[in-house]
């Protein structure tokens, strides 16, 4: 689990969604990764998590069955203010912009497709 939310992170860091979540250069890889952890293990749960069959992990898609209403992840608040930090507010404000844009059927929800920088633009994709 820890090496798949590294790899979202470092596709996220140069992003400018990473930028506007983490500022901090020297902080955003941990925080992404942290923040990134607690809805891959929600996933498990409640979606399935694809990695790509290239023997390493270079690519993922982690996405939620939202077939009915989910609840949270555990905890999330506390869990959220411990893994982001002085950054919860942008987090939490990203949260918000994606639960007022759900649709309102029944649906399969991606929430990441993330490529490692190293492997972007390879035709590489999790199956």
């Amino acid at each position: 689990m820890d090496h798949v939310a590294g790899m979202i992170a470092a596709a996220l860091y140069p992003t400018p969604l990473g930028a506007w979540l983490v500022p901090d250069l020297d902080q955003r890889g941990k925080v992404l990764a942290a923040v990134t952890k607690i809805w891959i293990e929600h996933a498990m749960f409640y979606g399935d998590i694809y990695l790509s069959a290239d023997g390493g992990i270079t690519a993922a898609a982690v996405c939620f069955h939202r077939y009915r209403p989910l609840p949270p992840p555990a905890n999330y608040p506390t869990r959220l203010a411990d893994a982001a930090g002085p950054h919860t507010n942008q987090f939490a404000a990203l949260d918000n912009i994606i639960a007022n844009n759900q649709p309102t059927e029944a649906h399969y929800h991606l929430a990441y497709l993330a490529v490692h920088p190293h492997h972007q633009r390879s035709r590489l994709a999790p199956h």
